[in-house]
């Protein structure tokens, strides 16, 4: 019987009706022919084939119904027995034949025969009976679970293994706690850690061990699987994905290093900026050589050696913006070499994410690279004496002018940022932390002698002044950081805590006849803010061990998790700053040692381990 046609046929008797109207709500289309085509649910307006679907319409597409073909005969489980009826059929058709045979013509055969019929057809009765009597009943064991993707066990490195499910746990909290504050990779709510680990399994990989609990163990474990992965497919079989640079990004991004005394993460941070080269993301895609009417360029267009892309995907720019906003902040910090700068192609790609709109948390992301690059213009305003032995070390009324004039762009920047992000916390950390850092180099250097104006004269103390009131209000920023939020902190942040407690100990322990010090400690409490800091370090402790199991503590042994080595270490550079004062400031505070040893009055090596080495090692010789 063929197919209806898609429109509603015409009666012509009474009796064709009920059969064409059954035959047509039978073989109506649910789906048109594109969602068919694309295995999405089809949703109609109104009857199939009168308008459009909601997909097509939205889409602008024509929505045509699928041609309906004729059914053909079933095919199931039974043609095997029809196979054998068949052939049994053949057989008793000639066993009758021969038996009308003998009957007309001869003697019955004796019983051998007879019993070789029954030979005969017994293999074909026992596969007929197989396959139509029905199954013998089995006694009832333990319900299993069926095995679906999301139960089943996928290795994220060797020694540490997780189900599907969990991932998909670990990846939301990926999104809700930890992206915030580094936005540079952010992961769609739509995708699951399936399609994740079937598209980018690298990243995939570096996601979930971002916030899944595990032991010290296995987190000791994912860093050296992952160096070993780096080097084997970047070094060895030199390859350049995408993937890779992300997948750096977010194991320095929330990796334990040290930047003051031993760097961990230099290594890394090098291959990322060859990988950003080599892929060609930091400049524009049209420009091959990078240089006008270059040789290079020529050759290539003409030799056709490489495809010219029309421009970068959105995960290269935040990939490539990220990589610049890491490596400044390391070398702006802690005085490191800067093989990355900021190119106006950089700063395109700030402006494409913002138009385009795909991520809230891109605005974020575009306020600290732009605040992140005012501060690394601080190495060309200040004089480097590494780089230049005649470089002065002088604070002059031009140097001045120049200080003023990136602060004035930072405070323009912070004040055209998005409403939405204003209270943002990480915004305000990274603005106090960017002024703090403009204005530190103060401290090292010197009054200008030849200076006649008094106001000239007054200028540098005006800068240090600045510089401890950016001080504060970093503190007072970073205090207000959630307490639930203070575990999964990306380096950057706390690299500037470490920064701006070394910044402190210098304002606070200046000794310059322009600089009244006494003043500068009543203005900025330290004691009282490195308590206050030690009470959220212990309260995000807490709050991470009561929630033991479902959220990941970053551990720095078997027992000590880095949160509450934090605490420890607060708490020690707090005594040692109170061992620091005079005595007749001694005597009008409570000395609480809390169980430490009494501070030595020196700068040992504990001392700079602590007050210098936050995300380090505690003991000179230890190794995390």
């Amino acid at each position: 019987m063929s197919a209806p046609p898609t429109s509603t046929p015409t009666s012509t008797s009474s009796a064709e009706e009920p059969l064409q109207g059954h035959s047509t709500s039978k073989f109506k289309p649910r789906a048109c022919a594109r969602c068919s085509q694309s295995k999405v649910k089809c949703k109609w307006v109104s009857e199939p084939g009168e308008a459009p679907c909601e997909r097509c319409r939205r889409s602008s597409l024509d929505c045509v119904l699928p041609s309906l073909k004729p059914r053909g005969p079933r095919r199931g489980k039974s043609t095997r027995v029809g196979q054998l009826e068949q052939r049994i059929d053949g057989i008793m058709s000639l066993l009758a034949a021969n038996h009308h045979i003998q009957q007309s013509s001869g003697p019955p055969k004796p019983p051998s025969i007879a019993n070789g019929t029954s030979e005969l057809l017994q293999p074909f009765q026992e596969d007929l009976q197989g396959h139509l009597a029905p199954p013998a009943l089995q006694p009832l064991g333990p319900p299993s679970l069926p095995r679906t993707p999301a139960l089943e066990h996928i290795e994220i490195v060797p020694g540490l293994e997780t189900t599907f499910r969990d991932a998909d746990q670990a990846l939301d909290e990926y999104r809700t706690v930890y992206m915030p504050c580094f936005p540079f990779i952010p992961l769609r709510h739509d995708i699951s850690a399936v399609d994740l680990y079937q598209k980018q399994p690298l990243l995939f990989r570096m996601l979930v061990q971002v916030a899944l609990p595990q032991n010290f163990q296995s987190q000791r474990d994912v860093g050296t699987w992952f160096r070993k992965y780096i080097a084997e497919h970047m070094v060895v079989q030199q390859e350049r994905r995408l993937e890779l640079l992300q997948a750096i990004l977010v194991f320095v991004g929330w990796g334990g290093f040290g930047f003051y005394i031993e760097s961990w993460a230099t290594a890394l941070l090098q291959l990322a900026t060859g990988l950003v080269i080599d892929l060609g993301l930091n400049k524009s895609p049209m420009s091959l050589s990078g240089v006008p009417y270059s040789l290079v360029t020529e050759a290539i267009k003409v030799m056709r050696i490489a495809e010219v892309k029309e421009g970068h995907t959105f995960e290269e720019r935040r990939a490539v913006l990220g990589c610049f906003y890491v490596i400044s902040t390391v070398s702006t910090l802690f005085r490191r070499m800067h093989p990355f700068p900021f190119t106006g192609y950089l700063n395109q790609c700030c402006d494409a994410l913002l138009e385009a709109h795909e991520y809230e948390s891109d605005k974020l992301l575009v306020a600290l690279v732009r605040m992140q690059r005012l501060v690394d213009r601080v190495h060309a305003v200040f004089p480097n004496p590494e780089a230049d032995s005649e470089a002065s070390r002088v604070f002059s009324a031009p140097l001045h002018m120049a200080i003023a004039t990136l602060r004035k762009e930072l405070d323009a920047l912070v004040e055209k940022a998005a409403p939405e992000i204003k209270n943002n916390v990480f915004l305000w950390i990274h603005y106090h932390g960017s002024v703090l850092r403009l204005y530190e180099p103060i401290i090292y250097m010197n009054p200008s002698l030849s200076a006649t104006d008094p106001t000239e004269a007054g200028l540098r103390t005006e800068g240090l002044w600045s510089c401890l009131k950016s001080a504060n209000d970093f503190f007072t920023s970073f205090l207000a950081i959630p307490v639930d939020k203070v575990g999964p902190l990306p380096f950057v942040v706390k690299a500037r805590l470490s920064f701006a407690i070394v910044t402190c100990s210098r304002l606070l322990f200046l000794d310059d006849s322009k600089w009244d010090i006494k003043l500068a400690r009543k203005s900025l409490d330290f004691a009282g803010i490195a308590a206050r800091l030690e009470e959220l370090f212990n309260a995000a402790e807490l709050f991470e061990t009561n929630h033991t199991g479902r959220r990941k503590r970053k551990l720095i042994d078997d027992d000590r998790s880095i949160v509450a080595k934090y605490g420890e270490r607060i708490r020690w550079i707090r005594h040692w700053y109170n061992s620091m004062l005079p005595l007749e400031a001694d005597s009008a505070m409570e000395m609480d040692t809390g169980g430490f040893m009494e501070p030595a009055r020196d700068h040992g090596g504990a001392f700079w381990q602590a007050l210098l080495n936050l995300d380090g090692p505690w003991d000179l010789g230890d190794q995390v």
